[in-house]
């Protein structure tokens, strides 16, 4: 989270950001794997009206600044 609070900060409004390994889900072991750091960053961007999310592929995330 340290690298995030460094970097977030320097993408402009209409700059994307995007996380990989945000719950990750293991189909054949039916196991959703646990990345704290990493959980906590994407729930804290949910939350901040400067950023918007765009979408979710398996494991990654993408967010857009709005603000």
């Amino acid at each position: 989270t340290n690298n995030v609070n460094f970097w977030l900060p320097k993408i402009k409004i209409g700059g994307y950001v995007a996380f990989h390994d945000s719950r990750p889900w293991i189909p054949k072991e039916n196991t959703l794997l646990n990345f704290p750091a990493i959980d906590n960053t994407v729930d804290n961007m949910f939350k901040n009206p400067n950023w918007e999310f765009i979408c979710r592929a398996s494991s990654l995330i993408a967010f857009r600044r709005i603000a």
